[in-house]
């Protein structure tokens, strides 16, 4: 949810969403993945697990947007 609110502004492209909801769905598998343990884990030891999958989402996401989106030279913009 994080890395969608940092990317908002591309938020009406369809692309985005397509990719928000590919890279949703790569993590199900990740986690089921994982031998989780039996006992509680605080939060602040997940922090940088957290802040890494912050980190690629993002970065995935403005990858892509190197590629989809036209660039727009500036005599074209006005």
């Amino acid at each position: 949810m994080v890395a969608i609110g940092i990317c908002w502004d591309l938020s009406k492209h369809l692309w985005f969403w397509v990719l928000i909801v590919l890279l949703l769905g790569l993590h199900v598998p990740l986690i089921l993945m994982v031998k989780w343990p039996h006992y509680w884990i605080p939060g602040i030891a997940l922090l940088p697990i957290g802040l890494a999958d912050l980190g690629i989402t993002v970065g995935i996401v403005r990858f892509v947007e190197k590629f989809v989106v036209r660039y727009i030279s500036p005599d074209q913009e006005q």
